[in-house]
């Protein structure tokens, strides 16, 4: 939320001006009631006040509304003239924001936008790798169902149990092998996970949910970066 800041000059016109329009109602609510004061003492038959008494405080009275709604006026003028200082001060400020250097956050997208882009490609050579295996061992597998003589439909279960009986399975996106030297096994993951994963745990959790919306307008979140930080991301190829 934006503070409200007032210059001392405003700040100080403007107390004075509230003050002095405090200071007009009370005279003003006083002599009002000294009119009614005095006209009730006149119904109760104090033959003491006369109608020059009266005339005086009603006089009194309406002079002191007068006041009261000038001091009500150069309220308003003042916090007219606070508003604009204080508009003029948030210009200054938006100009200040504007102009300021967007150098390190600039650099800190492109290392962001480089390394994400070095994470995609070692996730897709060791994914290329996973399935390369994983095919081997598969067809591998059909291998030994083919020389049982298997070649119905059990053929992929004849298949799996070979190569469970050598202590491995393997397909495109998984493999694995075990046996007197341990466990051993490996699964393909998107790199856009990786890369969601990584940058999520290091985030606050509300702009890790963010992420989330985010990616489902890839060219929308490209676009307001160029936008924004015109000097962060490589142009498109």
């Amino acid at each position: 939320m934006a503070t409200k800041t007032k210059t001392p000059d405003t700040a100080a016109a403007l107390d004075a001006a509230a003050e002095q329009l405090d200071q007009a109602q009370q005279t003003q609510k006083s002599t009002a009631e000294r009119v009614e004061t005095l006209r009730q003492a006149v119904i109760d038959g104090d033959t003491t006040v006369s109608a020059a008494d009266i005339a005086t405080a009603e006089a009194a009275a309406n002079h002191a509304q007068l006041l009261a709604e000038a001091a009500r006026r150069r309220l308003d003028r003042a916090r007219i003239d606070e508003r604009e200082h204080r508009a003029a001060a948030l210009a200054a400020q938006v100009r200040e924001v504007a102009a300021a250097p967007t150098d390190g956050l600039s650099a800190a997208v492109r290392a962001l936008a480089d390394a994400a882009a070095t994470v995609e490609r070692i996730v897709t050579e060791r994914n290329a790798r996973i399935a390369e295996v994983g095919h081997a061992v598969a067809a591998l597998g059909d291998e030994f169902a083919t020389a049982q003589g298997i070649r119905d439909h059990r053929g992929a279960d004849a298949a799996r149990e070979a190569l469970r009986a050598r202590g491995m399975a393997g397909d495109h996106r998984h493999v694995m092998a075990h046996g007197d030297a341990g466990r051993f096994s490996a699964e393909a993951i998107e790199p856009e996970y990786v890369i969601a994963g990584a940058v999520s745990s290091a985030v606050q959790h509300r702009t890790a949910q963010g992420l989330a919306g985010a990616h489902r307008s890839t060219d929308g979140s490209v676009g307001l970066v160029r936008r924004v930080l015109p000097d962060a991301l490589a142009p498109t190829a």
